[in-house]
């Protein structure tokens, strides 16, 4: 079979799209769309972050590598996490505020 010229080509696809066949048949859902359906847990939060104070830039806590309660050996360190990192929510799975509570 020859390759479709780009006219035939929009064509095909205005065609396809009509009759709602191949990639139109079903329906589309946006990726944020999907993602807010299927999230565990609470949605990210749109407020920027805090301005970290002098104290907690002293103690040099990352965001990288990612890590889990069971990696965190401070309480301070598993709060600053929570506060500052893109996936810090992960350790606080009931939404409370509390980082790591068997920790803390």
């Amino acid at each position: 079979m020859a390759p479709l010229q780009p006219r035939r080509l929009c064509s095909a696809a205005g065609d396809a799209e009509a009759a709602k066949v191949g990639l139109w048949a079903g329906t589309f859902q946006a990726p944020w769309e999907w993602r807010a359906a299927h999230a565990q847990g609470p949605a990210p939060s749109s407020r920027p972050l805090d301005i970290i104070s002098r104290p907690q830039v002293a103690q040099s806590y990352s965001c990288q590598p990612r890590w889990t309660c069971s990696q965190i050996s401070l309480c301070d360190e598993a709060q600053w996490c929570l506060q500052n990192c893109s996936w810090g929510r992960k350790l606080d799975p009931d939404g409370d505020g509390q980082a790591c509570e068997t920790l803390c």
